[in-house]
């Protein structure tokens, strides 16, 4: 497991259930967060009053005699953060130091709108204690938002390495922590189709299935709520689903089969899952590491994708295909390699009994946040004009086949005498061209790819 609090399990496994959980919900659930944070808290005071070697009684009854007079009969969290940090108690009971040492403060955002910098034990009980009361929100309550949970977290990650001498550790990184039943391996950082999508962020992942372990690798993309529509967040589950008739193990070859929406409660986020058998890879990470033939074995998957979706009674279109659309993977065995694309489908257009499902508005909002060239140069102006969506893909199919032929994503189209010079035959440099011009289409492709 990649859990930023992992290392707590040895020490004390219900404290590292308490993190876990914590850590887990961070992005989906912060507002369950703030209880178990609490009860987290309260199982440190627990272990350290247990590794001072102290009787919580007589840690109590010297509380008793230095509190202020309304809280000499209290025994809540803050008396017993309060007795445990307490040089006049430590002397007292004759400790060499108090059970808790003293920590930096902790900046945090409250419900006023003003920043406080407060000791980082009351940070932690301020967050702890949010909306934990009457159900009211009152103006000193510490926000219950994710930049909140994240200091508080890396102030007790922090405080956690110091307690359980866990001096290796490798320090908090926020970008790293498990999001619901998933590993976190990887933060890819904002996506190169950021803008388009209004995907913020996107992790790489690892979910175990069933009973003996199996791995299930993940692409995790987080968006802003309110950035974008539930359609659109659910467009590659509903275009996967209209395809097959709900049955994944129906999917063209290239789909990507697994895709889900996680669940989230009181969230500042939304985040859709992509499943892959094996480590997935953009495709333009992965175009130096492949042949001449195993790239044309990746067109022709493609190919052979396409020319399903658009052969069928009821064709699909993908409308916005680019090398962004397309990760790779390996599914080789034993050092022999057998590389595979996965395509998503973020601004498809469905055609069901039902009508046509499109998410257009969004698809037009995208293209024209396009600005990069080597973007720019997938879309058929006409094509869009006209909305004729098979040749808008037809012709996105051919410069996606000519970056990847030529084993490079540029500024501009692939030339044939870049194909050539790539090693490309002259048939398969026709092919380019023709479906850039409307005057082929995916099955053509496909037939000249796979004579090579």
């Amino acid at each position: 497991m990649c859990a930023q609090f992992a290392f707590v399990e040895k020490h004390d496994e219900r404290l590292y259930q308490y993190m876990i959980e914590v850590e887990k919900n961070a992005r989906l659930r912060v507002n369950n967060c703030s209880t178990t944070l609490r009860c987290a808290l309260e199982r440190i005071a627990k272990l350290a009053i247990t590794r001072a070697g102290v009787d919580e009684s007589a840690l109590r009854e010297a509380y008793h005699d230095i509190a202020e007079p309304k809280r000499k009969y209290k025994w809540d969290l803050y008396d017993m953060i309060e007795a445990l940090t307490s040089e006049k108690i430590k002397r007292s009971l004759g400790l060499k130091n108090p059970p808790l040492p003293p920590l930096n403060n902790t900046r945090l955002l409250y419900q006023s709108g003003q920043y406080k910098s407060v000791n980082t034990y009351t940070a932690l009980r301020d967050f702890g204690n949010a909306g934990s009361h009457d159900g009211k929100t009152r103006q000193d309550e510490a926000q219950l938002s994710f930049d909140n949970l994240r200091l508080c977290l890396a102030s007790l990650h922090n405080f956690l390495i110091w307690f359980f001498h866990e001096n290796q550790t490798a320090r908090f990184d926020a970008d790293l922590m498990d999001i619901a039943d998933y590993s976190i391996t990887e933060s890819l950082g904002e996506p190169p189709d950021g803008k388009r999508t209004r995907c913020i962020h996107e992790y790489l992942g690892e979910r175990q299935t069933g009973t003996r372990g199996a791995v299930r690798c993940a692409i995790l993309r987080q968006y802003r709520r309110g950035d974008v529509s539930e359609e659109l967040l659910t467009r590659n589950m509903d275009f996967r689903d209209a395809v097959t008739e709900s049955d994944p193990d129906e999917a063209p070859r290239g789909l990507i089969r697994d895709v889900r929406l996680l669940d989230a409660d009181a969230s500042e986020f939304s985040i859709v899952v992509y499943e892959f058998p094996r480590k997935p890879v953009r495709l333009r990470d992965a175009l130096p590491l492949l042949t001449p033939e195993e790239r044309r074995l990746i067109c022709r998957e493609i190919a052979a994708c396409f020319r399903e979706l658009h052969g069928g009674a009821e064709p699909f279109y993908h409308r916005l295909l680019t090398h962004e659309s397309v990760y790779v993977c390996d599914l080789g065995k034993e050092g022999a390699h057998k590389w595979r694309p996965y395509i998503k489908f973020d601004f498809a257009k469905i055609t069901t009994d039902d009508g046509s499902l499109t998410v257009i508005g969004d698809a037009m909002r995208a293209k024209r946040s396009v600005r990069e060239k080597e973007v720019e140069k997938y879309i058929c102006t006409d094509a869009w004009e006209q909305q004729d969506w098979a040749y808008a893909d037809c012709y996105a199919l051919g410069v996606l086949f000519g970056d990847i032929l030529c084993g490079e994503i540029r500024s501009r189209e692939a030339e044939p005498a870049d194909l050539e010079a790539a090693g490309c035959s002259a048939a398969t440099a026709q092919m380019v061209d023709d479906l850039m011009r409307g005057a082929a289409g995916a099955d053509e492709a496909f037939a000249v790819l796979r004579e090579g």
